[in-house]
């Protein structure tokens, strides 16, 4: 066994499955090509390739890791297709038509052809209304039927074959004893089957949200089951200790197994939040307050903003269809279909398109030689020779670049465009995509993008970095070292964090009411407390902040403001409350708070969080100050449409302090980076190269 300790990060994405390995003297990352059919298997492959970079066995290395973190996309897969297991529900009666009214959504737009209804999770008649009822004051107004409790059960299980329930009554975040006493009547008949109440994976108020997360968690959980364990047994096969392994979740930490299986929820898009942990950490590292994290992998384009060390949550995440909202809180990302696997067509008004439908990795783009016969962003790159077929993946994969131009050959003669010409129009269609989401998570959110530094990562964004930074008005990008596993680097950096939530409903212009405010967090701290001492965690380390979401009365959604720790006393009603009005009027602008207005907390939330420990960036020591190119090519400019002789550089000849100008191409290996004519590029001390609009 070697004797250097390993830390290990892994982000199956939906192409590739990324390994970083960190230790005391180096970082190291490899790619292997995700497997669908099961994932744990692409991330053995992709610890095969890092081991064999280290020269070690992958039973050496693994023996060697005394923590891993993984990234999992099994999750992101069960919702985005809705192939989750067979749910059945049981439901307050008089609300059994909540899933499919859905609050009634209209995409607010002109095409009625757009306004689709809401996608079926759940068939109607696997929804079963019982008698129950408690009010909003937490008073029982209707006792719960347990017969037809157990009529409902024996239906679902017996006749319509459900193999998870979800039990959501009206009112259970005031008094849990009727969806508790449900769930404990089902699993009395069936012992074996799992059944989630909505009061224990979200216990805040507006039932659409607390119901829908209850149901996408009975969705998808037997997936993550099978999944961890499978992933859990090789691993340890190999030679992983015990207790090594931990999930990454959407919140920006780490899970034990048991807790992933326990909350499958979580891991969500644990994948593209790395991305942006990491990139928080090289933002403190460089001095860099306003950051927008690109990440563009093989079927998506994640966007999202880092502001003075701080990233935003969003917690009302959409799962499968805009509609479909839940109460899952997770880092705020902005994704799209605009990957290197994103797949162009021309729609039935003949104008060309690409995504959101990707080719993932199998058959993959057309250039894969698995089968692939439809035009991909990646097949576009390959036609207008920016990458390179006979040199993909540091040379592990050759790639078919006569398959790539068929396609797009095919592609062009709809439209009487070359090849080249076509795979321009679909470099300029993702270009676009990319814009418009650099926009949505900047300008429709009041930030103006021009005082940002794009962080671009991911295997394709360099690529395309360039191109989206001068449309949106961004000066500066910043390729980190590592780019194309910048994700997985970012989940074995992740501290342990947990959410707690409860909603107390608090009037401001009712002081005195304020302990209610105090009893809740007092016992969400020591719920805290108590989950990190059976994980086996010292609770004398755990960090907890405390944040409160604040409404004007009769306003229906909430702004979240920061609280002081220790206990809220009657006195500080007043300077919550002219800070909320500051709050407000910082969001939307001057004038606008309802001045005079009672203001209510709805929810308070507690973070807990404990450092796991995080490996450093580390100084480059590669390369020249004066790199020569290794290569001169004739690449396809796709904004001039003209070929254009650029120079190729090695990333790892190019050392610190080296001052380059485009056009030219840098080779990573595993990716690609392009600095047009309009840039110059500069090696910085921990391996980031700078570009900057000259």
């Amino acid at each position: 066994m070697p004797e250097a300790s390993f830390e290990i990060g892994v982000d199956v994405g939906g192409t590739h499955t990324d390994v970083v390995v960190s230790s005391e003297k180096e970082i190291i990352h490899g790619k292997a090509l995700t497997t669908r059919e099961d994932l744990s298997n692409g991330v053995v492959d992709g610890l095969g390739v890092v081991a064999e970079e280290l020269d070690v066995s992958l039973d050496d290395l693994l023996a060697a890791c005394p923590r891993m973190v993984n990234g999992t996309t099994v999750v992101t897969n069960a919702v985005t297709e809705l192939r989750g297991r067979p749910v059945g529900i049981i439901v307050t009666r008089g609300f059994r038509d909540t899933f499919r009214i859905a609050r009634g959504p209209r995409l607010n737009i002109f095409d009625d052809h757009q306004q689709t209804p809401v996608p079926t999770v759940v068939d109607w008649d696997r929804t079963i209304e019982v008698t129950e009822r408690i009010d909003q004051a937490g008073e029982v107004v209707a006792d719960l039927a347990e017969d037809e409790v157990q009529a409902a059960a024996r239906e679902l299980v017996e006749e319509k074959g459900v193999e998870a329930i979800a039990v959501v009554f009206l009112w259970s975040f005031k008094d849990q004893r009727h969806e508790l006493r449900a769930k404990e009547i089902v699993n009395e008949l069936y012992p074996d089957l799992y059944v989630v109440a909505s009061s224990e994976v979200h216990p805040l108020s507006r039932e659409f949200e607390r119901w829908n997360t209850a149901v996408f968690t009975a969705f998808v959980r037997e997936d993550v089951v099978t999944y961890v364990r499978g992933l859990e047994s090789k691993l340890h096969d190999s030679g992983l200790p015990a207790n090594s392994l931990s999930l990454f979740q959407c919140l920006g930490g780490t899970l034990l197994p048991s807790e992933a299986i326990e909350q499958p929820l979580q891991l969500m898009d644990s994948g593209p939040v790395g991305g942006v942990i990491a990139s928080r950490a090289l933002a403190s590292e460089l001095e860099l307050d306003h950051v927008i994290c690109a990440d563009m992998g093989g079927t998506s384009f994640d966007v999202a903003l880092v502001r003075e060390g701080e990233f935003t949550h969003s917690k009302r995440r959409a799962l499968g269809h805009d509609a479909l909202v839940t109460g899952l809180a997770a880092v705020d990302i902005v994704s799209i279909g605009a990957g290197g696997g994103s797949i162009a067509w021309t729609d039935r008004r003949g104008v060309p398109q690409v995504g959101p439908e990707s080719a993932g990795s199998n058959p993959g783009p057309a250039c894969y030689g698995r089968g692939g016969e439809r035009p991909t962003v990646t097949d576009a790159m390959v036609v207008m020779n920016f990458i390179d077929p006979g040199d993909y993946l540091g040379g592990r994969r050759e790639l078919d670049g006569e398959a790539s131009r068929r396609v797009f050959a095919e592609l062009g003669s709809r439209h009487g465009w070359s090849p080249e010409h076509a795979a321009a129009a679909v470099h300029s269609i993702a270009v676009t995509n990319m814009v418009h989401a650099l926009r949505e998570v900047s300008v429709h959110k009041g930030h103006d993008p021009r005082g940002f530094t794009m962080l671009s990562y991911g295997g394709m964004t360099p690529l395309f970095a360039c191109t989206v930074a001068e449309q949106t008005g961004i000066s500066r990008v910043v390729v980190p070292p590592h780019s194309a596993a910048f994700s997985a680097w970012g989940v074995v950096m992740a501290d342990r964090v947990r959410r707690y939530a409860r909603t107390v409903s608090w009037n401001l212009e009712a002081p005195e009411e304020v302990e209610g405010v105090n009893r809740a967090a007092a016992e969400l701290e020591e719920r805290a407390r108590r989950d990190a001492a059976e994980a086996g965690l010292d609770p004398e380390l755990l960090r907890q902040r405390r944040i409160g979401s604040f409404r004007f009365l009769g306003q229906v959604w909430e702004i979240d403001m920061p609280l002081a720790d220790g206990r809220l006393e009657p006195g500080d009603a007043g300077a919550l409350y002219d800070r909320f009005v500051a709050t407000y009027e910082s969001v939307y602008g001057r004038g606008t708070a309802w001045k005079g207005s009672p203001v209510v907390m709805l929810d308070l939330e507690v973070h807990a969080s404990i450092s796991d420990g995080r490996p450093k960036f580390r100084l480059w020591s590669q390369g020249s100050e004066k790199p020569t190119p290794h290569a001169r090519r004739t690449i396809f400019d796709p904004v001039r449409r003209e070929s254009l002789a650029v120079e190729v550089y090695a990333d790892a000849e190019i050392g610190v302090g080296a001052e380059l100008s485009g056009p030219l191409i840098i080779d990573g290996g595993d990716t690609t980076i392009y600095v047009p004519a309009e840039f110059s590029c500069a090696r910085g001390p921990l391996g980031n190269l700078d570009l900057t609009r000259r």
